[in-house]
């Protein structure tokens, strides 16, 4: 594509005339406010009762509004919300009144599963940007569910598993849950005393939601929404380090005789590693991993890939997992940023010795890994991924399956993303770069791969009318190199197909050693 489309060019000169100047955005209404209520030395123990003073001395949030099944209107059943302030924690303390407490539905469910049951949401918009959250829920039976919310988005993400706690209790009146949410477990700014809040409470029976800062399903946004948990002075700044180190070992045996070549009659393996997170500040946290351990990861499910894209899993390791959303930034018609790709299988091959096997490993070790991630006072929120896998080889087995010697079925691999976005005029315009990159060493050439890979993009967003229009808008280029096979093989490759007859703009350049695209995408709505 050489030329910028002309109907893009339309649609951005639309946008600049028709959107107001970004200092001109319009204020919110005034949201509902909730003032903390700090603990002097007192303790609470969290066991399902709201019976510490302390509770009793905290002002209550009150008057929830239906989401459904009557949008607007009064909640049905009367809900109390009160939250307290500790050295190292912040309680949360839920009424929720019920004039039939025989009909609570409250079912068991697996860590953030569907709940399908009653269930209190908590909502902390900690560093008050009117986009990002931390979501804390739970059922009168105790099942739990954690997630991360972004980009002022309603959809979270639940791979997030901080540790904290929470107990609920029935009794004649209703139900009681009564949390507790270490500081360690959030990021914010000191500097911040005004925090988001929301609170979600569903009712199964009813088919009713509530929110105690209304959010009607006319209005956009999520975060934004929220209302406001106000006098968080003195925080303290926690210590966060957490250190988990690791050992394993394992062996496998089978009978002479039996079983297959494929395998040997005995082995044993052994590994070692260690997982340390820092807490920088309250705000930015460290993540370093040697050799890290993720034999305990869910297990991706089964498929059959028969198109011509790449098949997408959830992440679940969890060094990749927190602060994730700093690095799920896409781009039009695909995600820049894929960090399963990190210590995949390796994509070389070797050739078997006559009537033999290659036992080829199942995933490339992560050596090291480092990870910045957090947000400045000014709202610029920062994350920086580096991480470099071993070469992989490749065990060679003859026909009675004795090891005969090994070759190289990867090379050493750096990657790196990173990301800055700064907000403008408290969360309602945004702009931000993303860039990453790929290079491989020692042989990338011998397996066909190519030697480096990058990408780049700077985005931004602008809504105004309280949230009621909005415009995206994104250009991304990358940029790929490798050897005049390899290049010739992705211009043919089912991504491309350069060679397609409909592709004037297109042709086939066998003497590349390089590849570079991009693509420029606006989308603007009520």
């Amino acid at each position: 594509m050489k030329a910028f489309p002309r109907a893009v060019t339309w649609v951005a000169a639309a946008v600049v005339c028709l959107s107001p100047p970004l200092e001109a955005a319009e204020p919110d209404s005034v949201p509902r406010a909730l003032t903390v209520h700090r603990l002097n030395g007192e303790t609470v123990r969290i066991d399902g009762r709201l019976n510490e003073p302390a509770w009793r001395a905290a002002p209550a949030a009150t008057g929830f509004t239906q989401r459904d099944p009557a949008d607007g209107s009064p909640a049905s059943l009367r809900t109390e919300v009160r939250v307290l302030v500790g050295a190292d924690a912040l309680y949360v303390g839920v009424r929720a009144y019920d004039n039939e407490p025989e009909a609570i539905v409250g079912r068991l469910a697996r860590r953030d599963g569907f709940m399908d049951s009653d269930a209190i949401h908590l909502y902390f918009d900690s560093f008050h940007d009117h986009r990002t959250s931390f979501e804390f829920a739970v059922t009168p039976r105790g099942s739990i569910r954690d997630a991360l919310y972004s980009n002022d988005r309603p959809w979270g993400d639940d791979s997030w598993d901080p540790v904290w706690q929470v107990e609920t209790s029935v009794d004649d009146e209703g139900w009681v849950a009564e949390f507790r949410i270490p500081f360690t477990q959030l990021r914010f700014d000191r500097t911040q005393t005004t925090w988001g809040f929301q609170v979600q409470r569903e009712v199964q029976r009813k088919s009713e939601n509530d929110y105690w800062a209304p959010m009607s399903k006319d209005d956009a946004g999520f975060a934004s929404l929220f209302g406001d948990l106000q006098g968080l002075i003195d925080l303290p700044s926690p210590g966060r380090l957490e250190v988990r180190p690791y050992v394993v070992a394992g062996g496998r045996r089978r009978p002479e005789g039996t079983g297959s070549v494929y395998a040997p009659a005995t082995s044993f393996d052994g590994d070692a590693g260690v997982d340390l997170k820092y807490g920088l500040s309250s705000d930015f946290t460290l993540d370093l991993a040697l050799n890290p351990d993720f034999g305990q990861v869910e297990a991706d499910p089964a498929v059959v890939n028969l198109s011509a894209y790449e098949s997408y899993f959830p992440e679940r390791r969890p060094f990749f997992v927190e602060g994730g959303n700093y690095f799920n930034q896409g781009s039009y018609g695909g995600q820049l940023f894929y960090s399963r790709r990190i210590g995949r299988p390796p994509q070389g091959w070797a050739s078997p010795p006559d009537g033999g096997t290659v036992e080829i490993p199942e995933a490339s070790t992560i050596v090291s890994a480092a990870k910045i991630t957090g947000k400045t006072a000014g709202g610029l929120g920062i994350g920086m991924l580096s991480a470099v896998t071993t070469g992989e080889s490749g065990r060679m087995r003859d026909s009675l399956g004795t090891v005969v010697g090994s070759e190289r079925v990867q090379p050493w691999v750096h990657h790196f993303a990173g990301r800055a976005e700064q907000d403008i005029g408290s969360g309602q315009n945004t702009i931000g770069t993303f860039v990453t990159a790929l290079n491989r060493f020692d042989g990338a050439d011998d397996f066909g791969l190519r030697r480096a890979a990058y990408a780049g993009m700077v985005d931004g967003n602008h809504r105004w009318s309280r949230n009621t229009f909005g415009v995206e808008w994104r250009i991304a280029a990358s940029h790929i190199r490798g050897t005049e096979d390899v290049m010739l093989r992705a211009q043919q490759s089912s991504l491309r197909y350069y060679q397609r007859p409909d592709a004037d703009h297109l042709s086939i350049d066998s003497s590349r050693t390089s590849l570079t695209g991009y693509t420029m995408m606006v989308e603007g709505g009520k």
